[in-house]
């Protein structure tokens, strides 16, 4: 079975290719200066009941207005203030998520024996000390010793700190996956030798000096050892890769040493439907060994050991697990269920669910429905409500009830905390459960439906620091920032790009360039055929919508009329569920809305590299704070030559090489794995008040 990768390599052909690699010589200098900047922060906290809940590295709580005080020091550049209101240190000692796309330093050219041990951690500051200590104390020391904090709430970033001095570096990401945690740390070393260790794990001082000789052969791509467990369970894995079919069998230990070339000539770390499974090292492995490289053996052996919070105790010892009873079950009310961000945001939350349980979702009122999303939904739980205005089939998937109201108590009956978003408050009023709100709606409608729901939200969370201007400023004391996530698995591309262009009717020479949600008027996708039409005959518009059938069918036939007018025939609506072959062929993006809270189509195309043109709207200028760079900005209502110009920019090589470091933000720092976790937290406090 092929595996597919988020982009696509460029195969000889006429269409011209969207991404561009960055020479070895290329610089990235402005971006590290910029993030060694001392006015450069990473905060985000919310104080809720004189209960401080962290969403970041930060060991500090602090009320919103003084958050918002101290923003409004970092703004006036007034960051000696700043730092002392709050009272943390700059962000350049933090060892930022946001780093680079490099090594985080310049190093001499290396010895063909340079070794970089990468340490893997998850919330293990229990083990890591011992961990580093076994690492520094190889008779053949490493040339780089690489800590990836990721998503860590326990002490280990203090603990990895204590080792600074002794040339250990730290990098914190927002993963969550231990495979997007391995890719973080290998694009910041250029050691040409690569050990992979977990936090729990520890190495015989011996360990590098017995592995190195099993690279003196050039074929080689890994030399492997045995896996020496202890803890909670005993024995010996000694794998036999010469006997071994790496297509059926795993034949190498996680800490085996791994040639950097063979890495890289197999692509490992791009295959995203790995993010999130048990096995990612055996699937590495495979793929060296697909590349033609060779698997040695030597007699040595690092020690595995086995707790009741790591993979191999879920593998192999179900016994041990720690089984949480009594999960919160949730219940979900909210205005319409289609398929755009709030409803991705649902399925996200659903698919992730470990630390709740999800009851029911009650559609209220006359809300629209999709019979995709319905049916997405419906393979987790029951979904209940009012009637549906899309189409006869949606209706039949909903069970309806009396009225919303009385549904709702039924329902909540047997629940322990509500989820809600939109104008809920006729239906919510009167409810006995926690309600923690989601601020998914933004402009005017968002404003109003929050106004009227925050007086019975237990908690409230934005998806953007931009929302907090909705709230109501006495029910800010709620308020927690979880932006959106991305479930890369729904971006894995599942066809070529040149088949994809050539069904679009792409000719040779042109690029397309894309609108990918609803057709509404806050969105303005008219603005895409106007930039086409200001661009020329080598560009084409692609029009992708939710609505089965494709866009156009929801498109007013005026305003499709006069879309293909601009773009002169060059246009092409569609509807596809696999948006990531969307983004894969797309030569740019266009998000021209004039409201937005935290876009997850702008979210999912960065994360697939894919350049992005936008507007200044909800969480994207949050993101350029972090990233100079990220998006290619246009003014609110923009003209098709000021989408031209930025589009122009956006295909030229430093526009490319700002799409890859974009990416790898993205990767790093938005997946759907930490955004679920952050929710079940709020929801599980809130449930147990």
């Amino acid at each position: 079975m092929p595996h597919h990768r988020l982009n696509h390599r460029q195969e000889p052909g006429a269409h011209p290719p969207r991404q561009g690699h960055p020479t070895s010589g290329s610089s990235l200098d402005p971006i590290q200066a910029a993030c060694e900047q001392a006015d450069h922060y990473m905060v985000t906290a919310f104080h809720m009941d004189r209960e401080e809940l962290h969403l970041t590295r930060l060991n500090h709580g602090f009320p919103v207005t003084q958050f918002q005080d101290a923003l409004n020091l970092f703004q006036e550049n007034l960051t000696e203030e700043a730092e002392s209101l709050l009272q943390i240190q700059p962000y350049s000692a933090l060892s930022p998520a946001r780093t680079p796309n490099r090594p985080l330093r310049d190093s001499p050219l290396k010895s063909t024996t340079d070794v970089c041990v990468i340490v893997t951690c998850h919330n293990y500051g229990r083990f890591l000390a011992e961990c580093l200590e076994s690492v520094l104390a190889q008779t053949h020391p490493p040339a780089e010793i690489l800590v990836i904090l990721d998503t860590c709430t326990d002490d280990s970033g203090t603990i990895a700190g204590r080792y600074r001095g002794e040339g250990v570096r730290v990098l914190e990401i927002q993963s969550r996956d231990v495979y997007l945690a391995r890719r973080a740390g290998l694009k910041r070393t250029d050691s040409p030798l690569v050990l992979f260790v977990d936090a729990d794990d520890l190495l015989p001082e011996t360990y590098l000096a017995d592995l190195l000789p099993g690279m003196a052969d050039p074929s080689v791509g890994i030399v492997t050892g045995r896996a020496e467990k202890f803890g909670l369970a005993s024995g010996t894995w000694d794998p036999r890769p010469d006997q071994t079919d790496f297509e059926k069998h795993n034949g190498a230990t996680v800490s085996s040493l791994v040639r950097r070339r063979a890495l890289e000539e197999a692509h490992c770390f791009q295959d995203w439907t790995l993010v999130g499974t048990i096995g990612e090292d055996w699937a590495t492995w495979r793929e060296i060994v697909r590349a033609g490289y060779r698997v040695a053996k030597v007699n040595t052996g690092y020690r595995r050991r086995i707790h009741e919070t790591n993979a191999t105790i879920h593998m192999h010892r179900p016994d041990l697990v720690r089984v949480v009873a009594n999960k919160p079950r949730v219940l979900y009310v909210g205005p319409c269920l289609g398929v755009g961000g709030a409803e991705q945001h649902l399925l996200m939350l659903l698919k992730g669910q470990r630390r709740v349980e999800w009851h029911a979702a009650l559609v209220h009122g006359r809300g629209t429905t999709d019979d995709a999303a319905v049916r997405s939904v419906l393979e987790h739980l029951p979904v209940f409500g009012g009637p549906i205005t899309n189409d006869v089939a949606s209706s039949r998937l909903i069970i309806r009830e009396e009225t919303d109201v009385a549904t709702l108590r039924r329902l909540e009956a047997e629940a322990d905390v509500i989820y809600a978003w939109g104008a809920t408050q006729g239906v919510l009023a009167g409810t006995t459960l926690p309600v923690v709100y989601a601020v998914h709606c933004s402009g005017n409608a968002g404003i109003s439906s929050t106004a009227t729901v925050a007086p019975l939200a237990t908690a409230i969370i934005s998806l953007g620091e931009y929302a907090t201007s909705m709230v109501p400023v006495e029910h800010r004391h709620k308020m927690a920032v979880i932006p959106n996530g991305v479930d890369l698995r729904r971006l894995a591309p599942m066809r070529d790009r040149e088949e994809m262009l050539r069904e679009w009717g792409v000719t040779p020479g042109q690029h397309a360039l894309g609108f990918v949600g609803r057709w509404s008027a806050e969105k303005n996708p008219l603005a895409l055929a106007e930039a086409v039409h200001a661009l020329g005959n080598e560009f084409h518009a692609v029009y992708c919508g939710p609505q089965q059938g494709g866009i156009g069918r929801a498109v007013p036939a005026a305003e499709r009329a006069r879309a293909e007018r601009l773009c002169g025939g060059r246009v092409t609506w569609m509807y596809t569920e696999n948006v990531g072959d969307v983004y894969a062929a797309l030569s740019a993006l266009l998000l021209p809305s004039a409201n937005e809270v935290c876009s997850l189509t702008a979210l999912e195309a960065l994360a697939s590299g894919c350049p992005l043109v936008a507007t200044p709207a909800g969480h994207l200028p949050e993101l350029e704070r972090r990233l100079p760079g990220l998006v290619e900005f246009v003014p609110f209502a923009p003209t098709g030559e000021q989408l031209a110009h930025a589009v122009r920019r956006m295909l030229t090589p430093d526009g490319q090489s700002r799409a890859q470091e974009a990416q790898q933000y993205v990767l790093e720092n938005f997946t759907a794995r930490w955004m679920v976790d952050a929710w079940e937290e709020v929801l599980v406090r809130a449930a147990r008040r």
